[in-house]
């Protein structure tokens, strides 16, 4: 008899196992013969190393099924720094023309300590300002439960901040 399993609809033969003989009189096994003839099959096998043997199998298959790539090859002898200087002054251009938008927000807010103490807690983070009313937008971590925010634009300007929503 050979038992299958079936994992990740791969099915894994796991070798011949032997049935176990009638005891009874009769020639019928009792339905205890056969659970115990189950579960000493199940016992002999190492159902781990046959589901990563299968998995193993399976994606080797899928991989080697797959058209290789094209090589693409960068000369060696070209000089390049050209180029990484073209990228380093668009990178620089890029923040530059935007630096200005991000903002520093500062969040506090008050809760009760062990001693019943009212106590101010205070955050940090950053946003950006979208239009010209001063709209910002930020991460809902740096201003969630905050009772007053602040924030400090590019130039130092340091204003207060109200949430929208």
């Amino acid at each position: 008899m050979t038992l299958a399993l079936c994992a990740l609809g791969i099915v894994v033969s796991c070798g011949e196992v032997e049935p176990t003989k009638p005891s009874s009189a009769d020639g019928e096994r009792s339905q205890a013969e056969l659970e115990s003839g189950i579960d000493s099959a199940v016992d002999q096998l190492d159902v781990d190393a046959l589901i990563t043997e299968a998995v193993a199998t399976a994606v080797a298959e899928v991989i080697a099924s797959q058209p290789t790539p094209p090589v693409v090859q960068v000369p060696v002898e070209q000089d390049n720094s050209q180029i990484v200087l073209d990228i380093f002054n668009r990178v620089n251009e890029i923040y530059n023309s935007v630096n200005p938008s991000v903002v520093h927000i500062s969040s506090t807010s008050f809760t009760v300590d062990t001693s019943m103490q009212i106590v101010p807690q205070t955050g940090t983070g950053s946003g950006f300002v979208i239009d010209k009313e001063g709209r910002i937008v930020t991460n809902n971590h740096v201003i969630e439960g905050s009772e007053h925010l602040e924030v400090t634009f590019a130039d130092e300007t340091v204003a207060e901040a109200t949430l929208l929503g």
